[in-house]
């Protein structure tokens, strides 16, 4: 598997928050200036790499930036702590024959994240032909957007937050769709 090299070297310059033991168990007293700081930094790091190449990373990212508690250091470092054991996950785009489609997936959940927000993702990415595996259907594809966010609205319910997420993919694939055929230009 490829990786890019300002990914793996990014990933080694990220360093976990020194705390020591008494404070990290203080887990819901606020962050001093300093210490928000920090984790704003670090955090930043690490939403670098999981809008660039490492969108396995984006909702931990999304749960530091909520949380102003001694939680987010202890939630920094995890971070910090699967993207090095991790770092050799990137992606890596393939060549794609026959005839493409561009498939957007889309999740929610309701009230999981600090002060009873909702958060959202979206995947869209080019496949090519679709075929059974094992009774199921498959596609080899590229990973072309991805995003993990709270749901800006108040949501009531998971179907809510679901509904939501998926008019937000759905908006996000043709957005996508109609790039891709402006980018590639009338018919021959």
């Amino acid at each position: 598997m490829e990786i890019r090299r300002d990914q793996a070297f990014y990933t080694e310059m990220l360093e976990p928050i020194k705390a020591s033991r008494i404070r990290l168990a203080q887990v819901d007293d606020m962050l001093t200036d300093d210490e928000l700081r920090e984790v704003q930094s670090v955090n930043g790091a690490l939403n670098w790499l999981a809008v660039s190449t490492r969108p396995d990373l984006s909702v931990a990212c999304s749960e530091i930036a909520g949380t102003r508690t001694v939680a987010a250091i202890k939630r920094v470092n995890k971070a910090v702590a699967k993207a090095k054991h991790d770092k050799q996950l990137g992606l890596v785009h393939r060549k794609l024959d026959g005839k493409l489609e561009l498939k957007a997936y889309t999740d929610a959940s309701w009230a999981n994240m600090p002060g009873l927000r909702s958060q959202q993702g979206c995947m869209v990415a080019i496949t090519g032909p679709t075929t059974k595996r094992n009774d199921e259907d498959s596609s080899e594809g590229n990973l072309l957007h991805w995003k993990s966010s709270r749901i800006k609205r108040a949501v009531r319910s998971t179907f809510a937050a679901e509904a939501l997420s998926a008019l937000d993919g759905a908006d996000t694939a043709v957005y996508m769709k109609e790039f891709l055929l402006a980018w590639k230009g009338p018919p021959a």
